[in-house]
């Protein structure tokens, strides 16, 4: 199956890497085994590390290999891939699959039309991406061919100057003369001759970073050429008539398919590199820069360059990054312009400042990179609920370490919440989760990699009209603000409240009208708090009091090691307050990722009640533990002695306002009525059939619960509307029937009738009024009910006690909020 699919890969992987104008690399990652599976790069960044790419098209094959996720699956045949004509068969000798077409049958896969094949006609691996690559530069300066010399002639015949044939100056296709020298036209054309041998050069400085000794890979020349061709047309882009010449007559005449012969192999490093100095030394013995430097003032230039870069590049800073990229642009202007680079002996200078170029690099890429790699740790945290830890673990050095592959010290966790330091200390060992971290490649969105050819290295680019830059990565700032505490919905602004009982349970308040409310449940009533579904969540606040506990005794402790220990800093002591203030939210809010509401209701109102008011306030960590110690005292307060409160008679619902009242008579129109007799009816009229006028002049129908759009079309029977509305006048007159003979009862059984809904406090829950006898009814109120009967809370007592006490009250009382029917059908 592998050899089956093999090419068709490598053709896909060819077309993806031609998309990110990195198909020039493509036969040096075949050659290293990669293209066929370039997905490993992805997750084995280190294998690009010896083939040999370009630095930039190294960094950026690891970041769109990131961004696009790459996997297995990109680059594997698809069956509606297969071009028409083609059949997918099984052997059943062999039990593989083949592919067969008019007779033709072979085992690899056919390759779609729109791929590029990644062999040619000889069958040679790899020569469709050299091919597409002079195909690239033949597009690119057609016109170029007559500026190539002949290939049978060798180096040293060619004429001194590149860009001259003759007497001809092909950079401006004039004669060549003082005159022609002098003038503006000429000069222009040189400076872009010396821009592009300047690029040259700094790609022959990056070659520097490849192993010189014996390191030889196919395709390794065609990655360089390609990196080359794509340098040198950069903006400020050089005209053709400058690039041609310059391509042709020297990049070409060096590093075009040496014969046998050759004693440079431009398929090693040191040999590729020595042929790349070799052009370099033609093109700038073209460029009139005889006047070179004597060799004491370019040790001396060079060694100024290189103090300076060592003290810039000193303890990094987002401040100081700017100046240290500076130093090292300066350092590598300073080494390819040197006499000393162009010379064929190295001197101890040079490799010195080699070296320090080298290490500059490192330690400008590693400053760089350490937000990207906080982004990741970031995440990771966030996954364990460890986030608010990052400042402090960045701050103790621990990321550093991390990146570097050094051991973490051994307090890097002190001070921290118990559970932290066991997760970190496991995941930050050899073979951690921690230790498997890479810093993240690809930019943030609106960011893009730009590479510097001048310095080395990328930076970013904002995508924005002002295309703001930066060296480091983009994220650092805006994930520091990511450790302050998760805003948690305050579901108490939307509820009822009363007054708090002085002394008692602050989730129980007194209404206006003397009915305990609690904040609890939402739940109404003293007949809740001896529900059974308040004790439920009475356990679940207790069990939150609970882990709130085993927290507050972690603070304890180690506020006493950190207290003796002298040698924290501030900002030390601010990180650990935050981490705690995060270890008591996340321990409060534990439940409210689950599924369960009671929970997450619960939850949510523990942290609003007793720990939100302080929580944002709190700066210093002896001030969250008594803080939170005064929380978890008040958490424990008990419900309040219901026999000692006052107690007095309910107050039954009021007709008209916490539920309507039908009339006795109704309106009698025969059905021939025509709508212009509806529209008169009266005021008076319009109440027998439960219509009413809204404040705004709209009607409303108490029956129906909805707004009455034309009158007819609800009252006349000949619609369906109508029908409709009998029939809801029908069961509202049947509840409220129950309401006047079974009413006081449902009262008894913790239902109340308010605002046109009917409440349930033991069963903690509401609808619309008409539903009340049908909630009464229902098995899971029987079974509250009886639940209710049954409970030796002193709720529970208490309203047995009230029952019996304002019975003969509230029943006259019922009976006269009831017997209302004549008086309303006289108004």
């Amino acid at each position: 199956q592998d050899f089956s699919e093999s090419d068709l890969r490598c053709c896909k992987a060819f077309q993806w890497l031609r998309e990110k104008n990195l198909g020039f690399c493509a036969r040096l990652l075949d050659s290293c085994g990669l293209l066929e599976q370039l997905h490993l790069i992805r997750e084995s960044p280190q294998k690009l590390d010896k083939v040999g790419l370009p630095y930039r098209c190294c960094q950026l094959l690891l970041a769109t290999a990131e961004k696009d996720a790459l996997s297995k699956d990109t680059f594997a045949p698809k069956l509606e891939e297969v071009p028409a004509g083609w059949e997918q068969n099984t052997s059943r000798h062999l039990n593989l699959q083949y592919f067969q077409k008019e007779g033709q049958m072979q085992w690899e896969w056919p390759l779609p039309v729109n791929l590029v094949p990644w062999r040619n006609d000889g069958g040679v691996d790899g020569s469709t991406s050299e091919q597409w690559q002079q195909q690239d530069e033949d597009h690119a300066i057609p016109e170029a061919k007559h500026f190539a010399p002949d290939p049978s002639s060798s180096v040293t015949a060619l004429d001194d100057c590149p860009y001259k044939e003759g007497s001809r100056c092909l950079l401006c296709l004039e004669d060549f003369d003082d005159e022609h020298e002098s003038s503006s036209m000429h000069g222009q054309h040189m400076k872009f001759w010396k821009q592009i041998t300047d690029r040259m050069a700094m790609l022959c400085l990056d070659l520097e970073k490849l192993p010189q000794d014996g390191y030889r890979q196919m395709g390794l020349a065609s990655a360089w050429r390609g990196e080359l061709w794509q340098a040198l047309r950069v903006s400020p882009a050089p005209p053709k008539s400058v690039l041609a010449p310059f391509w042709q007559r020297v990049v070409l005449r060096h590093l075009a398919p040496a014969d046998s012969t050759s004693k440079n192999d431009r398929e090693t490093a040191a040999g590729l590199q020595a042929l790349l100095k070799e052009a370099l030394k033609a093109a700038r013995g073209a460029g009139n820069e005889s006047q070179e430097t004597s060799q004491e003032k370019a040790e001396k230039d060079i060694s100024a360059a290189v103090a300076s870069l060592d003290k810039r590049v000193s303890g990094l800073t987002n401040i100081s990054i700017t100046p240290a990229v500076a130093a090292l642009k300066d350092l590598r202007l300073t080494v390819i312009s040197s006499s000393l680079y162009s010379s064929d002996t190295r001197s101890d200078i040079l490799d010195h400042a080699l070296k320090a170029l080298r290490q500059a690099e490192a330690a400008i890429e590693q400053f760089c990179s350490q937000p990207a790699f906080h982004v990741v740790v970031q995440s990771w945290l966030e996954e364990k609920r460890l986030e608010s830890c990052l400042p402090l673990l960045s701050h103790r050095g621990v990321l550093t370490a991390i990146a570097k592959g050094e051991a973490v010290k051994a307090d890097a966790a002190h001070g921290l919440p118990t559970h932290f330091s066991e997760t970190l200390s496991e995941a930050w060992h050899s073979e951690g989760a921690l230790r498997l971290l890479r810093p993240r490649r690809s930019p943030p969105d609106d960011w893009e990699l730009v590479f510097s050819r001048s310095v080395g290295l990328f930076y970013y680019c904002h995508k924005t009209i002002d295309g703001r830059a930066q060296w480091p990565y983009p994220a650092l700032a805006e994930n520091e603000t990511k450790g302050s505490l998760a805003k948690v919905p305050n579901i108490l602004d939307e509820w009822t409240r009363g007054k708090p009982v002085a002394g008692n349970a602050l989730y129980a308040e007194i209404a206006s009208k003397g009915e305990p409310i609690c904040l609890l449940c939402k739940g109404q009533g003293l007949e809740h708090f001896a529900s059974a579904g308040h004790s439920e969540n009475i356990a679940i606040w207790s069990s939150i009091q609970s882990r709130l506990s085993e927290v507050e005794h972690g603070l304890n402790v180690q506020l006493t090691l950190v207290t003796s220990a002298s040698s924290l800093t501030s900002f030390e002591m601010a990180a650990l307050t935050k981490a705690w203030l995060h270890e008591i939210q996340h321990t409060t809010l534990e439940p409210a990722d689950s599924d369960d509401a009671r929970k997450q209701q619960v939850s949510r109102v523990f942290w609003h009640l007793l720990l939100a008011p302080w929580s944002q306030k709190a700066t210093q960590l002896v001030q969250v533990q008594q803080e939170l110690n005064r929380a978890l005292t008040m958490a424990g307060l008990q419900e309040p002695k219901w026999s000692e409160l006052e107690w007095q008679a309910r107050v039954p619902p009021q007709p008209h306002v916490d539920f309507p009242w039908p009339r006795v008579s109704k309106l009698k129109l025969p059905q021939s009525t025509p709508s212009e007799v509806y529209d008169a009816l009266s005021a008076q009229a319009l109440k027998s059939e439960g219509i009413t006028a809204k404040a705004d002049g709209t009607l409303w129908c108490t029956y129906c619960d909805k707004a009455v759009k034309q009158l007819s079309a609800h009252l006349n029977r000949i619609f369906p509307e109508a029908m409709q509305h009998i029939e809801n006048g029908i069961a509202v007159k049947a509840v409220v029937a129950k309401l006047k003979s079974e009413g006081h009862q449902m009262r008894c059984e913790g239902l109340v009738l308010s605002k046109r809904r009917f409440h349930c406090s033991l069963c903690n829950t509401s609808g619309n009024w008409k539903w009340i006898c049908d909630h009464r009814s229902a098995p899971s109120h029987r079974d509250a009910y009886n639940v209710f009967l049954q409970s030796s809370s002193p709720a529970a007592a208490q309203v047995q006690i009230n029952n019996k006490k304002f019975k003969e009250a509230e029943l006259v009382a019922w009976k006269k909020a009831m017997a209302m029917d004549q008086a309303m059908d006289k108004d």
